[in-house]
């Protein structure tokens, strides 16, 4: 007999397969089963071939030969279809796969296969040599970082692959083949007893070790459990051997990267071997290098967190050698502590990675903290999960040694204490104002505060001894300084047998800087730190005196920042010539205008009124100076110079605060010179002096000489 036929259907669904356009055609006779199909597969195409040959034989079963080709299958219909947990995929998918068993010993089949995948158009895969420019990618992709999320990708994955196997009821051996995405390529071959005592040697290549770990969290979803993505980045390489379940592997090799990143800090190249296992990477003389940097890393690293098992996300040893403080601030998002300088020691971490248990001890070598510098600190760790603590905390500097303890949660705050005590005043930049002599003394200090980072408080008081200004006693010093929020309060006091000053006020740390301050000197002689700022000030001229001082409004506002200063008491002597004030002399600022209010000074044959203001946005000087002086104030201007008489004066200050004019005239009467350097004084002087903005005009001024009579004569 011979039975033959052929089939057509537009649709055929076999165990859930839709198979469209389905051709096939069969010829049965005695000794023979032959059937063949063809029909559209999820966008390609695939034909079916199924023999059985000898039938009729008795004395043996037929074999059975089962031959499927397909091409051009779209990969994302099918794995939508197929429902694939964790990833699906992108790309058209051509191969073979060739069956042969006797029928009754299925289990005992042989055969072999090939699968192709290209990559949609317009895509390319990655290779198995890392591209030169993938780690200045790396770099680019940390500059400018996107919100990191767990989930892996909900897009498919285009993918590109060759793979060729052979197979018998026991294993399957893979020929070497590869497997690609955009960023990651993994060669492979090897056997596998059908997922069971696997040996497959493999070798990886990422040019981008996010997108390959959110590759591989897919694959260990829609294989074995599911995994969620950490954050991590770089470029590197892995070679290496899968043995074990297929489903459960193991993964064992050695590895090399450049820019890599986790804890949302790049660490540098790093070198190692780890093996894979239960989601777990367990890490062997792992090193990472930054330059002249090293940090040494063995331990247990979680894939995916939080893990369902509840089991521990770390397990590790850190050492780290002159590694930069900066990257562990980030690493433990402790952004505003200013701490800078190059790390030594080493800390164990277990439990989880964002409130992790464990201990160490690290120091710091050429430190800066708040800006001023130390030479070295250490201190003792301990990480108690939602938080670490700071013990034994040690800065030197100076020769001096700064002690305390702190305490800071993940959750955003904070508790600290620190003492130092004999600390240099000159060794800290905080004192350090160019041009100006330098600040000495010795400060002893404690330091308290606890809040949250968002809301800091602190409280400082500072005890300053033997305070000098250059060469000048300023005496010993009190302070207090507390935070609060965006507050800064402050207090301090400063006395000496020569002065008497105190002050307090706040200081808003915002964009505008609101400020309130007051300040009180007391009976202060003010000529011997004049001197200091002006060399040249007159030995015979000295100047005590008493007053206040009050800032209000916005240090950062052009037209918001407001003074007010007022002097009640002012004594300037000048050689043997003595001059107060008259009333209460104010100076005061509103926003960008200065205002002298009331300025007048009062002596023998001396009663001088200076008033007027300054614009300094329009940068414009207008003062006015009128009343008598007596030629004796010269004395405290020019040394060696002995000076008497009267001078009225009538003076305009004009121009800018660069070039300021001065022009006006003054009345001399019965004025008296000397200098120190020649014989005889120029007396009887008389007569008028005018000056302007270009020049001096001495006309018509007379006075005597020895025995002799002086004219003047001249425009300077």
């Amino acid at each position: 007999y011979e039975v033959t036929g052929d089939f057509t259907s537009p649709l055929v669904t076999y165990n859930g397969y839709d198979l469209d356009h389905y051709r096939a055609s069969m010829r049965w006779v005695p000794t023979r089963l032959e059937t063949s199909s063809d029909t559209g597969f999820y966008g390609g195409t695939t034909q079916f071939t199924y023999t059985l040959d000898p039938l009729g034989n008795p004395e043996r079963r037929a074999d059975a030969v089962w031959d499927v080709q397909y091409s051009d299958v779209d990969l994302t219909r099918l794995t939508d279809f197929l429902e694939t947990r964790g990833m699906r995929l992108a790309g058209r998918a051509t191969g073979r796969n060739l069956m042969r068993w006797r029928l009754g010993g299925f289990a005992e089949a042989t055969g072999e296969g090939a699968f192709a995948a290209a990559m949609p158009a317009g895509l390319s895969p990655a290779g198995r040599d890392l591209p030169d420019g993938a780690a200045a990618a790396a770099r680019d992709r940390a500059t400018f970082q996107e919100p990191f999320s767990p989930h892996i990708a909900f897009a498919p994955v285009a993918m590109a692959a060759a793979v060729e196997y052979a197979f018998t009821g026991e294993t399957v051996t893979f020929a070497p083949s590869h497997i690609a995405t955009a960023e990651t390529f993994v060669a492979f071959d090897g056997r596998t007893d059908w997922g069971h005592r696997s040996r497959l040697p493999l070798h990886v290549t990422s040019t981008d070790w996010q997108a390959s770990h959110r590759v591989l969290a897919g694959v260990m979803t829609m294989f074995a459990t599911p995994t969620s993505a950490v954050p991590v980045d770089g470029v590197g390489e892995f070679d290496g051997v899968l043995t074990g379940e297929l489903g459960n592997p193991r993964v064992e090799g050695a590895f090399s990267g450049h820019e890599m990143r986790a804890w949302n800090v790049t660490w540098g190249d790093l070198t190692g071997r780890a093996v894979i296992e239960n989601a777990y990477a367990y890490v062997t003389d792992g090193v990472i290098t930054q330059g002249p940097a090293r940090m040494d890393i063995d331990g247990q690293f979680a894939l995916g967190y939080p893990r369902r098992d509840g089991g521990d996300e770390i397990d590790a040893r850190i050492r780290a050698t002159e590694w930069p403080i900066t990257d562990l601030r980030r690493a433990f998002e402790l952004y505003d502590y200013p701490v800078f300088g190059a790390v030594n020691g080493e800390i164990r971490l277990d439990g989880r990675y964002e409130e992790p248990f464990g201990f160490g001890r690290v120091s710091i070598d050429r430190g800066t903290a708040y800006d001023e510098p130390f030479a070295s600190g250490s201190a003792s760790l301990r990480f108690e999960g939602p938080g670490v603590r700071l013990d034994g905390l040690e800065i030197r500097k100076a020769g001096a040694t700064i002690t305390g303890a702190a305490y800071v949660a993940w959750a955003g705050t904070y508790s600290f204490n620190a003492d130092g005590r004999r600390l240099a005043v000159d060794a800290l930049d905080l004192t350090y104002f160019p041009g100006l002599p330098a600040l000495t003394g010795y400060a002893d200090f404690s330091a308290a505060g606890s809040g949250t980072f968002d809301e800091p408080r602190y409280d400082v008081r500072v005890n300053v001894s033997d305070l000098f200004f250059g060469e000048e006693g300023v005496g010993e010093m009190t302070a207090q300084v507390g935070l609060r929020g965006l507050t800064v309060l402050y207090s301090f006091d400063l006395a000496s047998p020569r002065l008497a000053a105190s002050g307090s006020g706040q200081f808003g740390l915002t964009e505008a800087g609101e400020i309130e301050m007051t300040m009180r000197l007391s009976d202060t002689s003010l000529d011997p730190y004049a001197r200091v700022m002006m060399p040249t000030l007159s030995p015979y001229t000295t100047a005590i005196g008493g007053g206040s001082v009050r800032v209000w409004g916005q240090v950062y506002a052009p037209d918001g920042l407001h003074v007010a200063s007022r002097i009640d008491d002012l004594r300037l002597r000048l050689f043997d010539y003595e001059l107060r004030n008259r009333g209460e002399l104010q100076v005061g600022l509103d926003g960008q205008l200065v205002r002298i209010d009331a300025f007048a000074l009062t002596g023998d044959r001396t009663a001088l009124d200076v008033t007027g203001q300054i614009d300094l946005a329009r940068d414009v000087v207008a003062l006015r100076a009128n009343g008598d002086a007596n030629l004796a104030v010269l004395q405290g201007m020019l040394p060696g110079v002995r000076g008497s008489g009267r001078a009225e004066l009538a003076a305009q200050i004009g121009g800018s605060t660069a070039e300021p004019t001065i022009s006006g005239r003054a009345l001399v009467s019965e004025g008296r010179l000397r200098t120190f350097a020649f014989p005889h004084a120029l007396e009887a002087i008389n007569g008028i002096v005018q000056f302007d903005a270009t020049s001096v005009r001495l006309d018509g001024l007379r006075a005597r000489l020895a025995a002799g009579t002086v004219l003047f004569g001249a425009r300077l």
